[in-house]
C-alpha cells in the first residue's frame, strides 16, 4: 500500500499546489477488495485561516478525478477521505509554525516548556511571547514537541 500512497502523492501534489494547497500526508489502506485513501491537505503559509469545507470539497474533486483518470486501483472501489491536519496536530515543520503565527503554543524542549503567543518564525527557530510580554527565542533544534493551545470562549 505504501507504493499506492506514493503514487497518489505523485499524482496529486502539483494539481493541488496549483490550487494553493499543500499535501501533508497520503495513506492508502487495503480492506479486502476495497481501498481507503486518506489525503491530508493544508493551505499555504501565507494565511493562518483554517482549511474551509469548500476547500476540502474542491480538493476532493481534484483528487477523485485524478485517481479515476489513471485507474490507479484497476477499477476496484475505493473510499476517498480528504481532510485537514486539524487544530491539535503536532507542529513539526517550519511551515506549520508559519501557519500558526499569532496563536498560542505549548512548546516543549529538552529543558523548559514554554507557553505563549507565536510572534515570529525564522529559518532558525521561533519566538514566543508569554503573558508577561517576555520573548523567548527557541531554535527549531531544541523543540521536542509543539502544539497549538486551543482557546474556548
Amino acid at each position: 500500500m505504501k507504493n499506492e500512497a506514493q503514487q497518489v502523492t505523485d499524482l496529486i501534489r502539483t494539481p493541488l499546489s496549483q490550487a494553493g494547497l499543500i499535501v501533508e500526508d497520503v495513506k492508502a489502506h487495503a480492506a479486502g477488495q476495497y481501498r481507503k485513501v486518506t489525503v491530508v491537505i493544508d493551505l499555504d503559509t501565507d494565511t493562518s485561516d483554517p482549511v474551509s469545507l469548500d476547500t476540502i470539497a474542491q480538493a476532493t474533486k481534484i483528487v477523485s478525478e485524478l485517481i479515476d483518470d489513471v485507474e490507479l486501483f484497476n477499477d476496484k472501489p475505493y473510499d476517498l477521505e480528504v481532510t485537514s491536519p486539524g487544530a491539535t496536530r503536532e507542529l513539526t515543520a517550519k511551515r506549520h509554525f508559519l501557519r500558526n503565527r499569532g496563536r498560542n503554543l505549548d512548546v516543549r524542549t529538552n529543558g523548559p516548556t514554554y507557553t505563549g503567543e507565536l510572534v515570529d518564525v525564522t529559518d532558525k527557530g521561533i519566538t514566543l511571547m508569554d503573558t508577561k510580554k517576555v520573548d523567548y527565542v527557541i531554535p527549531f533544534s531544541d523543540i521536542t514537541k509543539a502544539k497549538v493551545v486551543l482557546k474556548f470562549r
